[in-house]
């Protein structure tokens, strides 16, 4: 579903307005940029290599639906570049060939993706056009080897509440909204006035800890299905939200934390 909502229309709308003179350097970087950038690389490095050292093989088990002999760019070496524009919070996969598509960047993106032959930076249509192709569900399935690592290796153990239970937060947060019906699994609010707004929203579980941080463990969509004769609720979400986790992570003693929204029986039940 949320393919659907990322074409690339809506994207480049959203897209930064920056438009470079004609004698201005698009990939001219400060020594300052240079030296923060290879700090966080080597930050990534060595946390990868020491949590999680078989990552990039967990990349590479998503499934990748592009012509392989066609391509330039791996799976790995695209995912890793979404992660670095995210990480250095660059905002709009313009910022890619805006700033991104330099010789030192290039070199530390073969680094961490483990590509031999890339000799270039994807342009950032070409990483949009992989990521819109990906499967929604492998990546949380990424999510949860990568937080199945931590619990074995004991990596959270000190926040355990009473030294037993990890304490997961449960919350909706709304991903995207429209003036206009989107699609069918649009959950739709009228206000008083009569303005109508479309939306999505996504119940999150994030294992939370009294020093903030805060992984996340699985999720839900709150959608409508195609026939419905009530739109579906964060409630609704929650109970399908709880056997994701218990299938997930079998006998993880857990502490849910809660809203207000949640304080029923029915609820405290599950």
């Amino acid at each position: 579903m949320d393919r659907e909502l990322l074409d690339n229309k809506r994207i480049s709308e959203r897209d930064d307005k920056f438009k470079p003179q004609d004698d201005q350097a698009l990939c001219k970087e400060s020594k300052e940029d240079k030296e923060k950038e290879k700090n966080l690389v080597a930050v990534l490095s060595t946390t990868i290599g020491h949590y999680f050292p078989e990552f990039n093989k967990w990349l590479k088990e998503i499934s990748d639906p592009r012509e392989q002999e066609a391509i330039d760019f791996t799976r790995e070496t695209q995912i890793w570049t979404g992660i670095i524009l995210f990480l250095t919070k660059r905002g709009a996969r313009k910022k890619i060939s805006d700033e991104m598509r330099t010789k030192e960047f290039c070199e530390n993106l073969k680094t961490l993706s483990a590509q031999a032959n890339l000799e270039r930076v994807a342009h950032g249509d070409a990483v949009n056009y992989a990521y819109m192709r990906f499967k929604e569900e492998e990546f949380e399935l990424l999510l949860v080897k990568m937080m199945r690592r931590l619990l074995r290796v004991r990596a959270l153990e000190k926040y355990r509440l009473l030294g037993k239970y990890y304490t997961i937060a449960i919350d909706a947060t709304g991903v995207y909204s429209f003036n206009y019906k989107h699609c069918e699994q649009c959950l739709m609010r009228e206000d008083k006035k009569g303005n109508k707004k479309w939306y999505h929203l996504k119940l999150q579980a994030s294992l939370v800890t009294w020093d903030g941080l805060c992984l996340p463990m699985a999720s839900e969509w709150i959608e409508n299905e195609a026939k419905f004769s009530k739109q579906d609720c964060e409630i609704k979400a929650f109970y399908r939200l709880i056997e994701k986790l218990r299938r997930l992570y079998r006998q993880l003693p857990m502490c849910i934390l809660l809203d207000g929204l949640y304080a029923g029986e029915p609820n405290l039940k599950r």
